[in-house]
């Protein structure tokens, strides 16, 4: 009798397993290559979105919030797939000389579902004024500008993002909207002192 010898090398058994959890890898991996596609051209889509509502608030701005007025970009129906612009423009109580715009961007994504982008910003409506060319002959020192008194900040009250109120003799400006369970101006960091 021949003696036994020791197997070199794999069988066919262990490379079809080897293979096989390979393919379940790779399609694995497949399926996360096309939410990474999905998500990429999700993101592309909100920044364009961004940009174009900055673009146009920028506009608004530079034509001055005195003769800004509500509008759109062609009809509000984002079911085209195209994105379309539409914004209301405001005027709040508090604080005196702004406008405030609500910029709403829309547009269908590539699933087909709408998404909307929507910006809130205000706006002054008092143009700048110009310094007077020195003069030779001396005027009379102008009456110091009152500051202008804004309403007091009441607890339980929500505020809306750019309110600004007086609290313990000092103003707040809300950095972002103050929902009504808040306590007071001084303590987070969610208003500042102007």
């Amino acid at each position: 009798m021949r003696p036994l010898r020791s197997q070199h090398g794999i069988s066919l058994i262990e490379v079809m397993i080897a293979v096989a959890i390979l393919a379940v890898g790779l399609l694995v991996l497949s399926r996360f290559t096309g939410t990474l596609y999905r998500d990429v051209a999700f993101s592309a889509d909100r920044s364009r979105a961004q940009n174009m509502a900055q673009q146009k608030i920028d506009e608004l701005r530079a034509t001055g919030a005195s003769t800004t007025t509500s509008g759109s970009d062609g009809a509000a129906d984002c079911s085209t797939g195209s994105f379309r612009r539409y914004w209301t423009v405001s005027t709040p109580g508090t604080p005196p000389g702004v406008k405030s715009i609500s910029m709403n961007v829309c547009w269908t994504d590539s699933r087909g579902n709408a998404q909307t982008l929507a910006v809130s910003t205000y706006i002054a409506t008092s143009s700048s004024t110009t310094t007077p060319a020195p003069s030779s002959t001396p005027t009379a020192t102008p009456a110091a500008t009152p500051t202008p008194s804004y309403p007091a900040w009441q607890a339980n009250t929500a505020y809306p993002q750019g309110t600004v109120v007086s609290y313990n003799g000092s103003n707040y400006r809300a950095d972002y909207a103050i929902p009504a369970s808040y306590t007071s101006p001084d303590a987070w960091n969610w208003w500042s002192k102007i």
